[in-house]
């Protein structure tokens, strides 16, 4: 059976890292709820509380915790 390595390299999670507040396209109009960015930032196990607190959120220049996505 072949060994699937599942490691990722520094390379890979420092070009990630690069992308993050990078605006690969726009959708105008389209309402996101505060929920459900809290729902999906739990789905991925994201516990930064820039996700779930609002003050958290406005201390790194956010209007709120749901502006950071």
């Amino acid at each position: 059976m072949m060994k699937i390595s599942t490691s990722i390299s520094e390379e890979l999670v420092n070009r990630l890292k690069s992308m993050v507040e990078t605006e690969l396209y726009k959708i105008e109009g389209y309402p996101l709820e505060r929920g459900k960015i809290r729902e999906f930032a739990r789905a991925i196990k994201e516990d930064n509380p820039i996700f779930y607190e609002e003050e958290a959120a406005r201390k790194l220049g956010f209007r709120s915790a749901s502006s950071y996505l």
